[in-house]
């Protein structure tokens, strides 16, 4: 399923947090997402690359990960 441009980055950020969690195979990342396991991989290279330049994407990483290790 296609996703529009501007909902690319909710979406990776949503995978981001399913994939921080570590209780689902990348595989089983895509299958909810209609992807392949090597699809997910390649999102979040894209994320923390996209992160290393935008200081709101980094601060949202880090949202993610201070609510996981609640």
């Amino acid at each position: 399923m296609r996703i529009s441009s501007s909902r690319v980055l909710d979406r990776d950020l949503l995978l981001y947090a399913i994939w921080q969690l570590g209780v689902r195979t990348n595989s089983q990342i895509g299958e909810i997402f209609g992807m392949n396991g090597s699809e997910v991989s390649r999102r979040m290279a894209v994320l923390n690359s996209k992160a290393a330049d935008d200081e709101s994407i980094q601060g949202r990483l880090s949202e993610i990960k201070a609510i996981i290790a609640i």
